[in-house]
């Protein structure tokens, strides 16, 4: 019984830990996912003033926001490393 304890609260653990890697994921996804081929000469183009170019502005925000990405690349992969740590500590026991 005590057992079943310890392996339901590590699950709920993970589930918890895996809903905001997933919610990490989504906002980098829902933010920068693109099929547009973002290249430099078109984000210099929109930063110059060619308002309408849609590749350019994203290409701009892949760029501009360099930083927030990764601070969201390294937010999921800390979540994720925490559902491994809790996986391995029930493993161990």
């Amino acid at each position: 019984m005590k057992n079943e304890k310890r392996l339901e609260d590590a699950l709920s653990d993970v589930k918890a830990e895996l809903s905001e890697l997933k919610m990490a994921l989504n906002e980098i996804t829902d933010r920068y996912d693109t099929y547009w081929n973002l290249n430099m000469t078109e984000a210099i183009k929109f930063y110059r003033g060619d308002t309408g170019n849609k590749v350019g502005e994203a290409s701009c925000r892949v760029l501009f926001e360099h930083d927030r990405i990764m601070w969201l690349v390294r937010t999921a992969r800390v979540y994720c490393e925490s559902a491994e740590n809790i996986c391995k500590s029930v493993e161990k026991e």
